[in-house]
């Protein structure tokens, strides 16, 4: 079992003194890593992170999660609301931090980290800051939904003026 940085303890993804076993962790079939897998760096080094490897891979799982997630607020299944939206958060954040080619430094005071990237969409420090007081409320869901939409352009945007600086 290893310790969950410091860093990455915060509510509603980790709490303080939390473990991830990573000798027993296999990659699931539907592409889930523990939160934060790659950006904690602290198990298997066998998977490298690349940017333009697993960012379509978190959209495939982001989307997964959003029609779960739709479902159960439709029914107003707060219980099973709750049990999903801390890996929708993160992959929200995840999203936001790759297209800039970083790996999430911090959960503590990352709305502070979000000032400093290249690319993002607008608002987005205030719109995290929205989303992080209570991910699991519905207009919570709402604003992260459209906020990953506007990622997955913006990730689409950023290959193309990359591709393009590097002709």
């Amino acid at each position: 079992m290893t310790q969950v940085p410091e860093a990455f303890c915060r509510s509603p993804f980790y709490e303080q003194h939390s473990k991830i076993n990573c000798d027993s962790f296999k990659r699931g079939e539907n592409n889930q890593w523990p939160l934060f897998y790659f950006d904690m760096n602290i198990c298997d080094q066998a998977h490298a992170w690349s940017r333009d490897v697993y960012l379509p891979q978190l959209f495939t799982r982001w989307y997964e999660l959003d029609h779960v997630l739709s479902i159960y607020h439709e029914e107003e299944d707060k219980a099973k609301v709750a049990s999903v939206t801390p890996e929708y958060t993160a992959l929200l954040l995840e999203a936001l931090f790759w297209i800039n080619h970083q790996l999430v430094p911090t959960l503590i005071h990352i709305e502070d980290n979000i000032k400093e990237l290249t690319y993002t969409p607008p608002n987005s420090r205030e719109r995290i800051e929205f989303v992080l007081l209570a991910p699991h409320r519905y207009r919570s869901f709402v604003q992260m939904k459209s906020f990953m939409e506007e990622l997955e352009k913006l990730y689409a945007r950023v290959k193309i003026l990359e591709a393009k600086s590097t002709n």
